[in-house]
């Protein structure tokens, strides 16, 4: 839970306006590098294998491939 807390501190802050999420490529990449080093051993590699298969071992090669069509709905679902 304390590394979900950390994780989330470099996406949302309270500023003037109120709650501001900062939600970008880069701290997409960073939360999903987080997600997968904070897994187990046994979990950590078979994770990583499936995140490269779909085209989204980064957030920045999952917008591209979302883009592209690879993973979009239909395709997934087919």
């Amino acid at each position: 839970m304390a590394k979900a807390k950390e994780h989330v501190k470099n996406i949302v802050t309270v500023g003037a306006t109120g709650i501001e999420i900062n939600f970008t490529k880069e701290t997409g990449d960073k939360l999903l590098n987080g997600f997968v080093s904070s897994q187990g051993f046994l979990l950590k590699l078979p994770l990583k294998a499936a995140l490269i298969m779909f085209g989204a071992d980064t957030f920045s090669n999952f917008v591209q491939a979302t883009k592209e069509g690879k993973n979009n709905p239909v395709t997934t679902i087919g």
